[in-house]
């Protein structure tokens, strides 16, 4: 699943245009065993999370400065789904927007530290909104109000329950998949995250991914 984002990045630059990376994309993917494809991009000047309609509708050509959202997922042993979902700046990124994403790359440790057996996906959930709300990203959740899903479980189909939100009761099993994305909203419209991946052991939790996290 990860051979998938590498490929695509080789198109991402200014003068590609975004649609024809992501075809490109999605055919390496069905050469290489996937059965079946999930994906949703976007690009411009500020990061933002859309569906492919609007990749298709826009027909983007990247620019210097640009940025751009790319989530493609993929089944493919035995029917099992994968998820990888990044942010790529074509430049310099904003001190702000990276500031922001080294914020939730802690959330996202900080969750998967919580991914123990007996413990409750609300826990995994709650560890993450705490560190966002003390970073000044999020205000606390107030009594009664609905939780933020972070992330959801992913198997034989693209997304799966558990939802990874702070009012989950479920009990953590070992075996079960995480697929954490907390996300940023910024003053300017920008929106900050990324996907990292676990499943959980007898004793923890497993990181998927064998990119840098």
């Amino acid at each position: 699943n990860e051979a998938c984002p590498r490929h695509d990045l080789r198109f991402v630059k200014p003068g590609k245009r975004e649609t024809e990376a992501i075809i490109d994309s999605s055919a390496y993917s069905l050469k290489n065993g996937a059965e079946d494809l999930y994906g949703r991009a976007s690009s411009g000047p500020l990061p933002h999370r859309a569906y492919l309609a609007e990749a298709r509708r826009k027909r983007h050509v990247w620019q210097p400065g640009d940025y751009h959202y790319i989530i493609l997922e993929h089944s493919a042993t035995d029917g099992h789904w994968g998820e990888t979902y990044q942010l790529v700046s074509l430049g310099e990124p904003k001190p702000e927007y990276v500031k922001a994403m080294r914020a939730v790359d802690e959330a996202i440790r900080a969750a998967a530290a919580a991914i123990k057996p007996g413990a409750t996906v609300g826990e995994v959930a709650d560890a993450s909104d705490r560190l966002l709300a003390e970073a000044g990203y999020a205000a606390p959740r107030q009594p009664g109000a609905p939780a933020r899903a972070i992330g959801h479980s992913q198997g034989l189909d693209v997304w799966e329950f558990p939802r990874i939100a702070a009012d989950d009761p479920t009990i953590i099993l070992p075996g079960m998949r995480f697929n954490l994305h907390p996300a940023v909203a910024l003053a300017d419209g920008a929106v900050i995250t990324h996907c990292d991946c676990w499943i959980s052991t007898e004793t923890g939790a497993r990181r998927l991914y064998t990119v840098p996290g």
